[in-house]
């Protein structure tokens, strides 16, 4: 799933509209965003820099790719005996 960034609108908020809508509740989950990444820190080095930045992590067992202007979440990684 793919989830286009508003130009006013922060990362951390935007990860959470982008796992929203893939029917996963944030505020339902033990720990928030900003326990899984720096939103701030991602944002500054997405929007400030001049060069094409993407940062990948998992969240919640998503691996997810950040860009300034999108965020991609992928399937959920399963465990594989």
């Amino acid at each position: 799933m793919t989830y286009s960034v508003g130009s006013k609108e922060s990362i951390s908020i935007a990860l959470t509209k982008a796992f929203q809508a893939i029917d996963f509740s944030p505020t339902d989950r033990e720990t928030v965003i900003e326990d899984w990444i720096d939103g701030d820190a991602i944002e500054r080095l997405c929007r400030t820099s001049d060069r094409h930045l993407r940062v990948s992590t998992v969240i919640w067992g998503h691996p997810v790719i950040i860009t300034p202007e999108e965020i991609q979440i992928l399937a959920k990684q399963t465990n594989r005996s």
